[in-house]
């Protein structure tokens, strides 16, 4: 699937999209979100997609109480890049609501641009009410500012130290 040029987001989930694979797909220049998730949105697999050029963020989890958030699901060998816009500048993931037990695994996170241009500073911004994320064999890239920015209070991350590559 190719999505973009959206007025909001590109690849949106939402009311119980579960145990989905969404694999080879490409989301640019969108009006916000790249890829959202939220309401009970659990168990789905990503691999291989191209998020990149969206106003906000790469991939969104929306801000959902517990019992609503986008639980378990993985993101693996995904390349996000150059989202953001000069009057806001944006994550390559990020995690709002109650989200938890999310794995993003060998994952490119970058902002490509000149470093005058960039606009993704954060590569995973994780929220206060997020937990069990997991992160590993990331690679983080040019010109963020942050490779994790992680203001989870529940304490059960296991965040690998990004490698990061220029």
């Amino acid at each position: 699937n190719r999505s973009h040029d959206n007025g909001e987001d590109g690849i949106f989930l939402s009311w119980r999209v579960q145990n989905g694979r969404f694999e080879d797909n490409q989301s640019w220049a969108n009006g916000r979100d790249g890829i959202s998730l939220g309401h009970k949105d659990t168990d789905n697999h990503f691999f291989k997609n191209v998020v990149s050029g969206n106003a906000r963020a790469g991939i969104y989890f929306r801000d959902e109480t517990e019992p609503n958030a986008a639980h378990r699901n993985v993101f693996r060998e995904n390349t996000i890049e150059d989202n953001g816009r000069p009057a806001a500048p944006g994550y390559g993931v990020q995690i709002e609501g109650a989200t938890r037990h999310l794995t993003f695994e060998s994952n490119t996170i970058r902002d490509t641009r000149p470093a005058e241009r960039a606009t993704q500073h954060t590569g995973i911004y994780i929220g206060p009410s997020a937990d069990y994320v997991t992160s590993q064999r990331n690679i983080f890239s040019t010109n963020l500012k942050h490779a994790i920015d992680d203001h989870s209070i529940g304490g059960n991350n296991q965040l690998e130290p990004p490698t990061a590559h220029r």
